[in-house]
């Protein structure tokens, strides 16, 4: 399996992680002699160690201030409605705090880019002590980190400075050192070109160990910049001070890429997705489980036993490991505190026949279907809906997700905590997991499914689930959205990758390629990946569920317990933060101590 999985363990020093079935004892490159670590292979494998460890990965442990291996409560699925926090902290609250600058996490790291440069530069120097071979496929792969580096940044910040080479910290003239920001446009194309070199100079195809990026991860970061580009070229350049911004000195054109780009960069999307595509090594996980939702929940837990994973970040029992699971099961397993799913995501998954299934009532209105199961009203849906959330009455851990606000009793609502006793017998009157306010409760009626692995529920902290960075149901939405925006789809490549996407969740096939659809899909098949949130902020649409205006839902169950019925309730998920979105947010605040180290670099539109 041609995957590119990337292991990753903490040790005493930053420098060191694990890059194959092998644990790595290896000095940090920095306190040996140069000569030295530029002797053996194992020595360039501790160089890599190192550059693959300053790698932002945006996992289990991302959000949107900071990479916190503990708790973290902002996280991105906060900016899309999708989810929200039981615990009562605003995100954002009616300045724009939080949100302005960091909002996406302020990840400026040019020390990274430093260690790319210099290791480019000496492999070169001591280039006699390998195969020519070796010191091509070493160079393209260091290549491929740089841009990832400049990828990582590029969609955060716009442009930013571009250094190739290693510069000379030693300098007096400390003039030489600053370096203005390059245009948005200049990052994009060299973040393109770095990986077009990269896998024309000798980029492996295949992995030589489990761990290291080959020329299919290289293709999609290629497709996933390409994309990101042409959406700030079709959908930013309309914004009035973001659309064109430069830079005071340089005239540069530090934010935004001229509308007339757009297609150019579609057009480089689809051709590095579909021959990714096309290389027939990749294919969506189908066998995993005869069940469409388990099936889809189990290709996030096991990751080596498909075709789907792209690039995957591992984690290691006793090494590294995260707490997602604990902070979003219920007691006495966890305590949800984070990522309750909304009912706004919820309404995306359709009827397996393509109809829509969206509540259709207002926030505080009852619904007037009744249901003679919890779960009805959630069955024959989208299979990825039962492998993304729990939702009311679904299987839960060899049992049921018994949750509800509350029961009625001859017409009465009672929503307390506690017990109600009717015709002698008593009942729990919010079942056993229950709904309300506090961090051991769901807020919205729903809780996260993906990456629970159910099979170890009593022991899930710490926890060692891998993190599955690109996977091949990315690659076939990005040439899809590609073909889409622009109007041509060559040799039907676009619609049969979303039919794909499509039929894999039980849905049915379309006939032509819609963007709507597309995007829905994209919501749909990565939720809580971290991925939706750089979706709505490339094309622009973030305001739409951050402006003053908009409150996200959730769905109280309430069990008629004289009719033995079950009723719902749609409600305002009030824990969503208070926010304020100006289009300025599109693009993070610098962080004015590299104003002040660099006066070259301009701040940002409107901060």
């Amino acid at each position: 399996m041609n995957t590119g999985n990337l292991k990753y363990y903490c040790c005493a020093f930053l420098a060191s992680c694990v890059m194959s079935c092998d644990v790595l004892d290896i000095s940090p490159v920095n306190i040996i002699p140069e000569e030295k670590a530029y002797e053996t292979e194992s020595s360039i494998t501790a160089h890599f160690a190192k550059l693959y460890s300053q790698m932002l990965f945006e996992d289990f442990q991302i959000c949107t201030s900071s990479y916190d291996p503990y708790v973290h409560w902002d996280q991105f699925e906060y900016y899309t409605g999708y989810g929200v926090a039981v615990e009562s902290l605003d995100v954002i609250d009616n300045n724009g705090e939080r949100i302005d600058g960091g909002m996406g996490y302020l990840w400026w790291d040019y020390s990274a880019v430093r260690n790319v440069n210099e290791f480019l530069q000496l492999i070169d120097k001591y280039s006699s002590n390998f195969t020519a071979d070796q010191v091509k496929a070493w160079k393209a792969e260091a290549k491929v980190i740089r841009a990832w580096y400049y990828y990582t940044m590029a969609k955060r910040f716009g442009g930013v400075p571009l250094i190739t080479e290693p510069q000379d910290v030693n300098n007096p003239d400390k003039e030489d050192l600053m370096v203005a920001r390059a245009s948005e446009k200049e990052i994009w194309d060299f973040i393109i070109n770095e990986i077009d070199e990269a896998i024309a100079g000798g980029l492996k195809e295949v992995s030589e160990a489990q761990g290291r990026i080959n020329k299919y991860v290289a293709l999609t970061l290629k497709a996933q910049s390409a994309l990101y580009a042409a959406s700030i070229a079709r959908y930013n350049s309309p914004i009035l001070g973001i659309g064109d911004y430069r830079d005071p000195n340089t005239n540069k054109q530090v934010c935004g890429i001229p509308a007339d780009q757009a297609s150019y960069y579609y057009k480089i999307a689809f051709d590095a997705a579909k021959e990714v595509i096309t290389a027939d090594k990749f294919e969506l996980a189908r066998g995993l489980d005869a069940d469409g939702a388990t099936n889809f929940a189990k290709l996030f837990l096991e990751p080596d036993k498909h075709k789907e994973a792209i690039f995957v970040k591992y984690y290691l029992e006793e090494k590294r490991t995260h707490d997602w699971s604990v902070f979003r099961l219920p007691l006495p397993y966890g305590r949800p505190a984070m990522d309750n799913p909304t009912l706004d995501l919820i309404d995306l998954y359709d009827n397996l026949d393509g109809t829509s299934a969206k509540v259709a009532v207002n926030q505080g209105e009852w619904l007037a279907e009744e249901y003679t199961t919890l779960d009805e009203m959630f069955k024959g849906r989208d299979y990825r809906l039962g492998g993304t959330v729990y939702f009311p009455g679904c299987n839960f851990y060899n049992s049921t997700f018994d949750v509800r606000r509350g029961v009625i009793v001859d017409g009465q609502v009672k929503n307390g905590t506690g017990n109600v006793t009717v015709n002698g017998k008593t009942y729990s009157i919010r079942g056993k997991y229950g709904m309300g306010d506090t961090q051991d409760e769901t807020h919205t009626g729903f809780l996260v499914r993906k990456y629970i692995n159910e099979a170890d529920i009593a022991n899930v902290s710490p926890e060692s689930t891998s993190w599955i960075d690109m996977r091949y149901a990315e690659v076939l939405l990005i040439a899809a959205e590609a073909a889409a925006e622009l109007g041509i789809d060559e040799n039907g490549i676009g619609l049969a990758a979303l039919n794909d996407v499509r039929t894999r969740a039980g849905l049915p096939e379309v006939s032509e390629l819609s963007i709507p659809d597309i995007r829905k899909q994209w919501a749909c098949e990565f939720a809580f990946e971290n991925e939706v949130f750089w979706c709505k902020r490339r094309w622009r649409v973030l305001e739409e569920t951050l402006s003053n205006d908009f409150t996200c839902s959730g769905l109280e169950p309430y069990w008629d317990i004289t009719n033995n019925k079950w009723k719902f309730k749609k409600i305002v998920a009030s824990k969503y933060p208070k926010k304020s979105f100006l289009s300025r947010y599109y693009y993070n605040w610098i962080n004015t101590s590299q104003i002040t180290t660099n006066p070259k670099i301009c701040q940002n539109y409107g901060y």
